[in-house]
């Protein structure tokens, strides 16, 4: 095993590696499928790139006015290369500007950690890891196992498949044309993901989470339901072919189509539907809800139960639709009560006499029951100080 430990002064002494300035390169000879393992308690920026050779190239720079005080070793071992990158015992200026960029074989595994800049990696095939302390992330055109953590950057992903799990503090996640299993959390920022397949989450802690999806159905490619968690932004989903489990603590949330299921939870905002194919579970404790079933459905696999503890709620049902209708609408005692069920729909309604002190507030109830057709589908709606709307279309 050969270690070389590199600083400026000892470049230019050895001659074991070409030198101008502050830019230092070196080549490794290599074999697809080992390990580049990089550590850079001093910080900096990393590329790193995928090529059609068996060597690693790396190119350091260093610009600052403490650059005689970085230290950069490289070992080559038996299961890759591992690259250090330290300052010296002697602590002055350390606010060096310090970038690697490495190319390495396509198939070719990472553990990346940096203390203070960005973390790049294109065209890449293995199990990749990296962390940094607070760069942004940029993954692009690769394929393996990817682990990314960054404190407080943002993290952007493009043409990956394998599996992905994706993490930042505070910044926001953008993943695009992916096809991917794992999950991309944040803890305060936005989650978009634009044409994400696979059993792919998505979490916020405070940030709006929207998965825009129009070209995967398109491309009939999404297998999987979609998953999205956040702590109090707004969902926004373009299209969920194989259904949608959508839970928010205090935002709304948007589905423009989707097949099979949804189930949407919200603590405090509106929900939307505009075309479902299937059943649907809505509930939220203080918005409006909308709902449109899409034209054809046929069978017993389409029932839609949807509450809101404080909202109106409007149901768009085709003409043929064959279901059973429960509808409960409660009014309290300090609301304005001139609430109503409106249905296109024959319906037999009854409005409750005495008021009802079980439930905190004192409420009276008007209940609408009916079927149409067989009543293959139940339609069950509940709503406190709202209006209850069924259209046909």
């Amino acid at each position: 095993m050969k270690r070389l430990i590199l600083a400026a002064t000892l470049f230019l002494l050895t001659g074991a590696v070409a030198i101008s300035g502050e830019t230092i390169e070196k080549v490794f000879k290599t074999s697809p499928d080992k390990l580049l393992s990089m550590d850079l308690s001093a910080g900096g920026s990393i590329y790193v790139y995928g090529w059609d050779k068996d060597e690693i190239k790396v190119v350091v720079f260093i610009d600052g006015r403490d650059i005689d005080n970085v230290k950069t070793e490289f070992e080559e071992t038996a299961a890759g290369l591992e690259i250090a990158c330290r300052y010296g015992k002697h602590y002055r200026d350390h606010s060096n500007k310090i970038e690697f960029e490495v190319k390495v074989p396509q198939k070719y595994n990472l553990e990346l950690d940096t203390q203070g800049g960005s973390i790049t990696v294109e065209h890449l095939e293995g199990d990749m890891r990296g962390r940094t302390a607070g760069g942004n992330l940029e993954l692009v055109d690769s394929h393996g196992a990817f682990d990314f953590q960054t404190n407080g950057g943002n993290i952007n992903c493009e043409r990956l498949t394998g599996r992905a799990d994706l993490k930042t503090n505070g910044g926001n996640i953008t993943c695009s044309d992916s096809q991917l299993e794992g999950e991309a959390r944040t803890g305060g920022g936005r989650v978009w993901l634009d044409n994400v397949t696979g059993d792919f989450d998505a979490t916020s802690s405070g940030g709006d989470v929207v998965y825009a999806s129009a070209e995967a159905k398109a491309m009939s490619v999404s297998d999987d339901v979609i998953h999205i968690r956040t702590m109090g932004g707004d969902i926004d989903v373009d299209d969920a072919p194989q259904g949608a489990d959508l839970h928010t603590n205090g935002g709304d949330i948007t589905v423009h189509s989707a097949d099979k299921f949804v189930k949407a939870l919200t603590n405090g905002g509106d929900i939307t539907i505009e075309q479902v194919d299937g059943s649907v579970e809505a509930h939220t404790n203080g918005g409006d809800i909308t709902i449109k079933l899409a034209q054809g459905l046929t069978g017993d696999d389409h029932d839609i139960e949807i509450s809101s503890n404080s909202g109106d709620i409007k149901l768009l049902v085709p003409e043929d639709f064959s279901a059973k209708y429960e509808i409960e609408l409660a009014f309290t005692r300090d609301s304005r009560q001139d609430y109503r069920i409106i249905s296109d729909f024959e319906l037999k309604l009854e409005k409750s006499d005495e008021w009802d002190y079980d439930h905190g507030s004192p409420r009276k109830y008007i209940y609408g029951h009916g079927e149409s057709k067989d009543a293959a589908s139940l339609i069950r709606v509940r709503t406190i100080n709202g209006n209850v709307t069924i259209k046909k279309i």
